[in-house]
């Protein structure tokens, strides 16, 4: 049973909900289903001169295939409560206030599907702990059902570029020769919209978009908008690919912190989008646009770092081939701080129609004088006990990307060290050295960073 589930997993046990073990019979069969109701268009459309015969035959010889899409999808599905399961005594907040939601919108019933109650919640939260992985397999699933119905109310499946969510959920003999019937199939949007929400809840959490959505005023499909323009930018999807490729050569834990890695950089760059694009991301202009500057930004990286982030990049560089990553694979993930800050050096550069090397290297040079990425950490650490104190602590988190950026630009424009930007410094030091930062100290040095940024 389910409660049993839930209480082998606080013992420790590894164990999912019963319907992520059964979730292969139960997609083969939606998959056979949508694949037979395209097969019945191609049919009755006479230019194709398929008869039942050569239908049956088709059907025969994607037998494999369609085996390998259900695989895949299954993979996915549990390695997505994987990296829920792995930050779940991080994001216990954000996940109790999706549970919230779900009751009010979606007709969930805790007691029914033994999720906590409010009590044991607070009681988790003190000692520590998340959700059990059999409830993070129901939150999930009610999440990819709510961002399936909202997705169906809005104009992302009528979307062209969505268009290959549909055809890509075929086997490839379809793909190839009957992609004009695929397009017209009856339920094309509802597999657009299936596709979309499963992609985004395997890759960045549950409670991801409603969270999103709650923190920047977005609607869902601003959020996926700006989820797919990232997604292509900085390449993720060949990213999770040669993870993925790692299985038995890398222990799946280098594999999932690898995975958590692009989420935290993923999700700092999609709000970026949902806060500081100031307008709503145009997939078939955006995409092409921010994916060669970013190519750009990774090409000059090693020339823009200062010799604090060189030494960051170097470390995690060296970290992740002790863990059995592929150099390569290493050396790339080893940028991704330098990734958190592309959009914002992107929209310099842009502004002043500059080099973007030279941008860079002018926002890394001001984020390490005045110790910005040390203020970042101290607010990272500050503790959150509810959702509001979350929220204000990823303010804080944001207004010093922000000052970051308005700094790199003025030293852009005015290069010269001024008795402001010292005593600014001055300042931020003997903060720092005080040990732990605590909310006050950072507000008051984002207001002097911001101060000088005016001038």
């Amino acid at each position: 049973t389910q409660k049993s589930r839930v209480e082998y997993a606080a013992l420790g046990g590894r164990i999912n909900a019963d319907f992520i073990d059964n979730a292969g019979g139960v997609n083969s069969s939606d998959v056979e289903v949508n694949i037979k109701i395209a097969m019945t268009d191609i049919m009755h459309n006479p230019v194709n001169k398929m008869d039942l015969q050569k239908r049956n035959a088709l059907l025969a010889k994607m037998t494999e295939e369609v085996a390998g899409l259900v695989l895949r999808n299954s993979y996915q599905q549990a390695q997505g409560i994987s990296l829920m399961a792995l930050q779940a005594p991080q994001t216990l907040i954000t996940d109790a206030q999706f549970i919230r939601v779900l009751e009010r919108d979606q007709g969930l019933k805790r007691k029914l599907e033994n999720l906590p109650d409010e009590k044991e919640i607070e009681r988790r939260r003190a000692a520590g702990l998340g959700l059990y992985r059999p409830e993070l397999c129901i939150v999930q699933s009610y999440a990819k059902i709510a961002y399936t119905s909202e997705l169906l109310n809005s104009d992302i499946p009528d979307q062209p570029e969505m268009q290959d969510f549909l055809i890509t959920y075929f086997p490839k003999p379809m793909q190839e020769k009957y992609k004009n019937d695929l397009l017209g199939h009856q339920l094309g949007r509802e597999i657009i919209a299936m596709r979309i929400a499963n992609s985004i809840v395997n890759r960045m959490g549950a409670a991801f978009i409603k969270a999103r959505m709650d923190a920047t005023g977005a609607s869902c499909a601003d959020v996926v908008r700006a989820f797919l323009v990232v997604r292509e930018a900085f390449g993720l999807r060949d990213f999770w690919d040669r993870i993925e490729a790692l299985d038995g050569k890398a222990s799946a834990m280098a594999q999932l912190r690898a995975m958590m890695d692009l989420q935290e950089t993923a999700e700092r760059a999609i709000t970026w989008f949902l806060t500081r694009l100031g307008r709503t991301p145009n997939l078939a202009k955006d995409i092409p646009a921010f994916r060669e500057q970013v190519d750009k930004l990774r090409a000059g990286a090693d020339g823009a770092l200062p010799a604090g982030l060189k030494a960051v990049v170097a470390r995690r560089l060296k970290d992740a081939i002790e863990n059995g990553l592929p150099e390569k694979l290493a050396r790339d993930l080893s940028l991704l701080p330098v990734l958190d800050s592309a959009f914002d050096i992107i929209r310099i550069s842009a502004e002043r129609k500059g080099n973007i090397a030279a941008t860079a290297k002018a926002y890394f040079r001001v984020g390490e004088y005045f110790h910005v990425d040390s203020l970042r950490a101290g607010a990272e650490a500050i503790p959150a006990a509810d959702r509001w104190a979350q929220e204000a602590r990823s303010g804080l988190i944001e207004q010093l990307y922000g000052v970051q950026a308005a700094l790199a630009l003025q030293h852009l424009n005015e290069p010269e060290e001024t008795a402001e930007a010292q005593g600014v410094k001055a300042l931020i030091e003997s903060i720092l050295n005080t040990g732990s930062i605590d909310a006050p100290r950072l507000m008051i040095a984002i207001q002097r960073l911001q101060q000088l940024a005016a001038k």
